[in-house]
């Protein structure tokens, strides 16, 4: 397995994406080169209490487990650029992010 950690460059969306107290922060990021018949997942931990979308798709945990992260198969949804937004109950973006590479 392969780990790219999503780190920094967190930035607050633009106004009018918050709702209540929840914040939503994007990032974007390239599409992992070599990629052939591995498979890409999307690792937030801890899971966000509100919603996450990869190039404006909503995405669903597969799992969600005791570890209490948030885990998403996101192979067919990569672009050559990618936006990642994730809403959180946050002034600051506290979420450990990563992409899981597997062959």
């Amino acid at each position: 397995m392969h780990i790219i950690r999503l780190r920094s460059a967190w930035e607050p969306a633009v106004a009018g994406a918050m709702n209540g107290s929840q914040r939503c922060f994007e990032r974007w990021f390239g599409r992992p080169t070599n990629l052939v018949s591995e498979r890409v997942s999307l690792v937030i931990a801890p899971a966000p209490v509100g919603r996450v979308h990869l190039n404006e798709e909503s995405l669903h945990s597969i799992s969600n487990d005791e570890s209490g992260e948030f885990r998403a198969d996101v192979t067919s949804l990569l672009h050559n650029r990618n936006l990642l937004s994730i809403e959180c109950d946050s002034a600051a973006f506290q979420h450990e992010v990563r992409l899981e590479i597997v062959e």
